[in-house]
């Protein structure tokens, strides 16, 4: 990754000796400035990464990879304008040959369709002005809607090239639970949480082969942790959906196999003891509250502390009724 940066800027002074690249220096070039946006978007830092792949561009202008970077690395950006910028790019390029495109498509309009719900919220509430705040707002939520159906029909497509592909299986699960539709979110969740079963259980197996390096058992051991986080997101997802459900026991679950994988997630037990205290597990309640307060590490008058005492004691007061009630 940072050779890739160090070549990006080795070649910024050498073009300044030289007005007539060959044809292998060029695309040399355009190999350095690809692999530099890829880095820079892996690195999080998505304003170098438009610049590089802007520099790629004004060499190769119809190269696929070098759009695809500009798009991700605008969409990443999180302003409305960029994600418009991105839209615009990604409905000039053909999606009928890269799976990349439909799902980098896809994940843009998802966004869209946040950055105007959020937009409708904030009239709403008074946040943002408008001379007729209520019917801007209307259009606001129209256009998150259409655009989150636009980005289940992308989801789909890539899948149609790329059968079993995660990355497009939990796009299309949050982008139904966006619109509302539970029940095809939770399928969504459902089946990608199935792939990363069978996933994990081929990397398991890889792990166990006697003539292992260890730069193979670092990459399997990457695999796996990717996976977790994956099945962590999908399962708080999927809690979320069973809820909106009326299904609080099988959050209860999901929220259960949060923890398993990642015991020190404090969001997971804050979570599953508010469910627990619905369905009248007290006892529960005030051992994930502990939990949460080991390890939210929060001050004690912070918010999200108080309610966890507040409800810590709710459910004490309900076992020493209970209590009472039986002796």
């Amino acid at each position: 990754m940072f050779r890739a940066l160090a070549l990006a800027l080795a070649l910024s002074i050498a073009s300044c000796n030289s007005n007539a690249p060959s044809k292998e220096d060029l695309a040399r070039q355009v190999e350095i400035h690809t692999d530099s946006a890829r880095a820079y978007i892996n690195m999080g830092e998505y304003q170098r990464a438009e610049d590089q792949a802007r520099r790629g561009l004004s060499l190769a202008p119809d190269d696929l990879d070098l759009k695809l970077a500009l798009a991700r690395s605008m969409q990443m950006q999180g302003t409305t304008a960029k994600i418009l910028h991105a839209e615009a790019i990604y409905r000039e390029l053909p999606r009928n040959e890269d799976f990349r495109v439909c799902l980098g498509f896809a994940e843009t309009l998802e966004r869209k369709g946040l950055a105007f719900a959020e937009s409708a919220e904030a009239l709403r509430a008074g946040e943002r002005q408008a001379p007729d705040a209520e019917t801007q707002a209307v259009k606001n939520d129209e256009i998150a809607m259409k655009s989150w159906a636009e980005s289940a029909k992308l989801f789909r497509e890539g899948l149609e090239m790329k059968t079993g592909n995660t990355e497009l299986m939990n796009g299309l699960a949050r982008v139904y639970a966006l619109m509302g539709d539970n029940e095809q979110a939770l399928t969504w969740c459902r089946a990608t949480l199935d792939i990363v079963r069978g996933d994990r259980d081929f990397w398991d197996k890889q792990l166990e082969r006697d003539d292992l390096t260890d730069n193979e058992s670092a990459r399997f051991r990457s695999a796996l942790t990717r996976l977790d986080d994956l099945e962590v997101a999908m399962r708080l997802l999927a809690a979320n959906l069973e809820v909106r459900l009326e299904n609080k026991e099988a959050a209860v679950v999901h929220l259960g196999k949060v923890i398993e994988i990642q015991p020190t997630l404090a969001q997971a037990y804050s979570l599953r003891a508010g469910l627990l205290m619905e369905l009248e597990r007290y006892e529960e309640v005030v051992a994930d509250i502990d939990d949460f307060l080991r390890r939210a590490g929060l001050p004690f008058d912070d918010e999200k502390v108080q309610r966890a005492f507040q409800l810590r004691t709710e459910a004490e007061v309900e076992l020493a009724a209970a209590s009472a009630a039986g002796g």
